[in-house]
């Protein structure tokens, strides 16, 4: 995971999602070990020809973020990535 916000995150790997495609990831905390469930829409996917292997940077955004849950999931996830307590 390169970036995360409350509306969406950015990951760099091997694997070419479809845009507009929706996925259900769950992300493991390293501090902590806690693991997020959420789901997202691949909004691009564009190939990363620095990468030594072929890689892909591909921008999500969460889904149901109206839903109180889900909003809170995204602000903890943000906190265990970043361990910069998120308030609102």
């Amino acid at each position: 995971m390169l970036d995360v916000s409350v509306g969406g995150f950015l990951i760099q790997g091997p694997v070419a999602f479809s845009p507009q495609e929706t996925y259900c990831f769950w992300i493991s905390a390293a501090v902590g070990g806690r693991v997020f469930e959420l789901h997202a829409r691949a909004v691009y996917c564009r190939p990363r020809s620095t990468a030594a292997t072929p890689a892909y940077e591909t921008g999500f955004a969460f889904l149901d973020i109206p839903y109180t849950a889900t909003e809170a999931t995204v602000r903890a996830l943000i906190d265990a990535v970043t361990l910069v307590p998120q308030v609102g």
